[in-house]
Protein backbone atom coordinates (compact mmCIF):
# COMPACT_ATOMS: atom_id res chain seq x y z
CA UNK A 1 0.00 0.00 0.00
CA UNK A 2 2.84 2.41 0.82
CA UNK A 3 4.29 1.98 -2.68
CA UNK A 4 0.90 2.76 -4.26
CA UNK A 5 0.53 5.93 -2.17
CA UNK A 6 3.98 7.21 -3.10
CA UNK A 7 3.54 6.31 -6.78
CA UNK A 8 0.32 8.32 -6.89
CA UNK A 9 1.98 11.27 -5.18
CA UNK A 10 4.81 11.29 -7.70
CA UNK A 11 2.73 11.04 -10.88
CA UNK A 12 3.76 13.39 -13.69
CA UNK A 13 0.31 15.03 -13.47
CA UNK A 14 1.50 16.65 -10.24
CA UNK A 15 3.50 19.13 -12.30
CA UNK A 16 0.36 20.69 -13.83
CA UNK A 17 0.11 24.33 -12.78
CA UNK A 18 -2.89 26.06 -11.25
CA UNK A 19 -3.64 28.77 -8.72
CA UNK A 20 -2.24 27.99 -5.26
CA UNK A 21 -4.93 27.92 -2.58
CA UNK A 22 -5.09 27.91 1.21
CA UNK A 23 -7.87 25.86 2.79
CA UNK A 24 -9.28 25.18 6.24
CA UNK A 25 -11.63 22.47 7.32
CA UNK A 26 -12.94 20.20 9.98
CA UNK A 27 -13.67 16.50 10.31
CA UNK A 28 -15.45 14.09 12.60
CA UNK A 29 -13.25 10.99 12.90
CA UNK A 30 -14.82 7.57 13.59
CA UNK A 31 -11.69 5.80 14.89
CA UNK A 32 -11.11 2.17 15.81
CA UNK A 33 -8.33 1.28 18.24
CA UNK A 34 -7.38 -2.37 17.75
CA UNK A 35 -4.84 -3.99 20.06
CA UNK A 36 -6.59 -7.29 20.58
CA UNK A 37 -10.13 -6.39 21.51
CA UNK A 38 -11.10 -3.22 19.65
CA UNK A 39 -12.75 -0.03 20.86
CA UNK A 40 -14.44 2.75 18.92
CA UNK A 41 -13.70 6.39 19.72
CA UNK A 42 -14.66 9.67 18.11
CA UNK A 43 -12.60 12.78 17.49
CA UNK A 44 -13.00 16.26 16.06
CA UNK A 45 -10.12 17.62 14.03
CA UNK A 46 -9.21 20.80 12.26
CA UNK A 47 -7.27 20.96 9.00
CA UNK A 48 -5.11 23.67 7.49
CA UNK A 49 -3.72 23.10 4.02
CA UNK A 50 -1.94 24.67 1.09
CA UNK A 51 -2.48 23.50 -2.49
CA UNK A 52 0.65 24.03 -4.56
CA UNK A 53 -1.41 23.26 -7.65
CA UNK A 54 -4.57 21.29 -8.42
CA UNK A 55 -2.79 17.96 -7.83
CA UNK A 56 -0.50 18.49 -4.80
CA UNK A 57 -1.19 19.85 -1.32
CA UNK A 58 0.40 19.81 2.12
CA UNK A 59 -1.85 19.65 5.16
CA UNK A 60 -1.61 19.90 8.96
CA UNK A 61 -4.24 18.48 11.32
CA UNK A 62 -4.96 18.80 15.01
CA UNK A 63 -7.63 16.74 16.74
CA UNK A 64 -9.05 15.86 20.13
CA UNK A 65 -11.24 13.04 21.37
CA UNK A 66 -14.95 13.70 21.87
CA UNK A 67 -16.31 10.22 22.58
CA UNK A 68 -14.66 7.32 24.36
CA UNK A 69 -15.37 3.62 24.72
CA UNK A 70 -15.19 1.11 27.57
CA UNK A 71 -13.43 -2.24 27.51
CA UNK A 72 -13.88 -4.52 30.55
CA UNK A 73 -14.53 -1.55 32.85
CA UNK A 74 -11.66 0.56 31.49
CA UNK A 75 -12.43 3.83 29.68
CA UNK A 76 -10.37 4.34 26.51
CA UNK A 77 -10.15 7.86 25.08
CA UNK A 78 -8.09 9.92 22.69
CA UNK A 79 -6.51 12.97 24.31
CA UNK A 80 -5.07 14.48 21.12
CA UNK A 81 -3.51 13.81 17.76
CA UNK A 82 -1.70 15.94 15.23
CA UNK A 83 -0.05 15.31 11.91
CA UNK A 84 1.50 16.68 8.75
CA UNK A 85 0.63 15.11 5.40
CA UNK A 86 1.29 15.30 1.67
CA UNK A 87 -1.83 14.94 -0.44
CA UNK A 88 -2.00 13.89 -4.11
CA UNK A 89 -5.37 14.62 -5.71
CA UNK A 90 -7.00 14.31 -9.13
CA UNK A 91 -9.93 16.72 -9.61
CA UNK A 92 -12.58 15.66 -12.15
CA UNK A 93 -15.05 17.66 -14.22
CA UNK A 94 -17.93 16.15 -12.24
CA UNK A 95 -16.85 17.86 -8.97
CA UNK A 96 -15.39 14.74 -7.35
CA UNK A 97 -11.76 14.87 -6.25
CA UNK A 98 -10.28 11.50 -5.25
CA UNK A 99 -7.01 11.67 -3.33
CA UNK A 100 -4.32 9.76 -1.51
CA UNK A 101 -2.68 11.15 1.61
CA UNK A 102 0.47 10.17 3.50
CA UNK A 103 2.53 11.61 6.31
CA UNK A 104 3.25 11.58 10.04
CA UNK A 105 0.82 11.35 12.97
CA UNK A 106 1.41 11.57 16.70
CA UNK A 107 -1.32 10.93 19.27
CA UNK A 108 -2.02 10.13 22.89
CA UNK A 109 -4.50 7.56 24.17
CA UNK A 110 -5.60 7.31 27.79
CA UNK A 111 -6.95 4.29 29.66
CA UNK A 112 -8.55 4.83 33.05
CA UNK A 113 -10.69 3.12 35.64
CA UNK A 114 -11.72 4.02 39.19
CA UNK A 115 -8.20 3.43 40.53
CA UNK A 116 -5.65 4.23 37.84
CA UNK A 117 -4.96 6.27 34.72
CA UNK A 118 -2.40 5.38 32.03
CA UNK A 119 -1.43 7.60 29.09
CA UNK A 120 0.44 6.31 26.05
CA UNK A 121 1.67 8.40 23.15
CA UNK A 122 2.90 7.03 19.83
CA UNK A 123 3.80 8.33 16.38
CA UNK A 124 3.96 6.60 13.03
CA UNK A 125 3.77 6.88 9.26
CA UNK A 126 0.12 7.38 8.25
CA UNK A 127 -1.68 6.96 4.94
CA UNK A 128 -5.16 7.00 3.52
CA UNK A 129 -7.55 7.59 0.66
CA UNK A 130 -10.51 9.88 0.29
CA UNK A 131 -12.85 11.75 -1.97
CA UNK A 132 -14.10 15.34 -1.83
CA UNK A 133 -17.22 16.63 -3.55
CA UNK A 134 -17.50 20.29 -4.54
CA UNK A 135 -20.68 21.58 -2.87
CA UNK A 136 -19.89 25.13 -4.11
CA UNK A 137 -16.91 26.82 -5.78
CA UNK A 138 -15.17 27.14 -2.41
CA UNK A 139 -16.78 24.50 -0.18
CA UNK A 140 -16.08 20.76 -0.38
CA UNK A 141 -17.52 17.90 1.65
CA UNK A 142 -15.64 14.65 1.89
CA UNK A 143 -15.19 11.10 3.11
CA UNK A 144 -11.80 9.65 4.04
CA UNK A 145 -10.22 6.46 5.40
CA UNK A 146 -6.90 6.76 7.28
CA UNK A 147 -4.48 4.35 8.92
CA UNK A 148 -3.14 6.68 11.62
CA UNK A 149 -0.97 4.24 13.56
CA UNK A 150 0.20 0.66 13.25
CA UNK A 151 2.82 0.22 15.93
CA UNK A 152 3.56 -1.80 19.07
CA UNK A 153 0.66 -4.17 18.45
CA UNK A 154 -1.89 -1.35 18.23
CA UNK A 155 -3.66 -0.09 15.12
CA UNK A 156 -5.60 3.18 15.01
CA UNK A 157 -7.64 3.66 11.85
CA UNK A 158 -10.96 5.00 10.75
CA UNK A 159 -13.32 6.93 8.54
CA UNK A 160 -13.85 10.68 8.62
CA UNK A 161 -16.59 12.98 7.37
CA UNK A 162 -15.60 16.57 6.82
CA UNK A 163 -15.88 19.89 5.10
CA UNK A 164 -13.23 22.16 3.60
CA UNK A 165 -13.34 25.83 2.64
CA UNK A 166 -10.87 27.27 0.09
CA UNK A 167 -9.79 30.92 0.17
Amino acid sequence: MKKIVFACLLMPMCALASEPAVYVGGQYNFMEVDGGPSVDIGALSGRLGYEFNKNVAVEARLGTGVSDDTLMGVDIELNYYYGVYLRGQMPTDSGFTPYVIAGYTKGELEASDDFDKVKEDENDFSYGIGVDFAATDRLDVGLEYMMYLDKSGVEVSGFSLGATYRF
